[in-house]
């Protein structure tokens, strides 16, 4: 595993406009050398389709196809965060001002040292500021 995809970059893959060169450099890294992300990651990427499909961006089929697609990538959920949501997750989110579901994919690039793959610029301002390396760059750059 060499970095941990947040819903933001995932989301990015599929959703017909929402092109990222980010996104897609990310991609080159998960279908090399595959990523890890947080066991919530499912859900909050399956919500993200949910509301695709709600504002007409996308079709309830083409979710279903998005569904299969996603699978097919090498992305490993972390199963020993879940404890970590009511400590230090909680903590983070607490102290950087940020949701919940964001402090999971921040804790989980803390505690494995792996970069942070997002195009959340919030959750990449607090994780550059701690130091972690973000979408294969050296923490700090822009």
């Amino acid at each position: 595993m060499t970095v941990v995809i947040d819903s933001s970059v995932a989301l990015a893959w599929f959703l017909p406009d929402e092109g990222s060169t980010l996104a897609d450099q990310a991609l080159d890294q998960v279908t090399t050398a595959g990523a890890l992300v947080p066991a919530l990651f499912s859900v909050e990427f399956g919500n993200g389709l949910v509301m695709a499909v709600r504002r007409k961006r996308i079709d309830s089929h083409y979710r279903r196809e998005t569904f299969q697609r996603i699978t097919e990538l090498n992305l490993v959920a972390d199963r020993d965060g879940g404890d970590r949501v009511w400590a230090e997750a909680i903590d983070l989110a607490d102290l950087h001002g940020l949701t919940l579901y964001d402090a999971v994919y921040l804790e989980l690039a803390l505690r494995t040292g792996l970069p942070l793959a997002s195009l959340d610029k919030r959750l990449s301002k607090v994780a550059s500021d701690l130091g972690i390396s973000l979408n294969g760059q050296a923490a700090g750059r822009p």
